[in-house]
Order: structure tokens, then C-alpha cells, then sequence
């Protein structure tokens, strides 16, 4: 798989990450939503790779 392929599903499951597990009183921490990616199989996910 491509990066760009790599980081269209990055920001496909980091959306529906944050719709289904957060909401204006529950949030994640940065290490809590690189689990969950790693979940999806995106792996060597670093904080600087999810803000940017």
C-alpha cells in the first residue's frame, strides 16, 4: 500500500475513531487513539503523524 493510500485510511479511521469513542465530555489521550489505529493495522503511528 502506498503512503497516500496509508494516510486516506489514517484519516478515514482517526474520524470515525473520534465519532464513535468521544464526544464533548469523553476524550482520548494521544496514546489511547494511537492504540485504537494500531487496532486498524496502521502502525508506527507517531503524534507528530496524527497533527500533521
Amino acid at each position: 500500500m502506498s503512503r497516500s493510500d496509508n494516510q486516506k485510511l489514517k484519516l478515514l479511521y482517526l474520524s470515525k475513531i473520534m465519532k464513535e469513542k468521544t464526544d464533548d465530555e469523553h476524550y482520548l489521550t494521544m496514546p489511547q487513539i494511537i492504540a485504537e489505529l494500531n487496532s486498524y493495522g496502521i502502525e508506527f503511528v507517531y503524534r507528530n503523524a496524527i497533527i500533521n
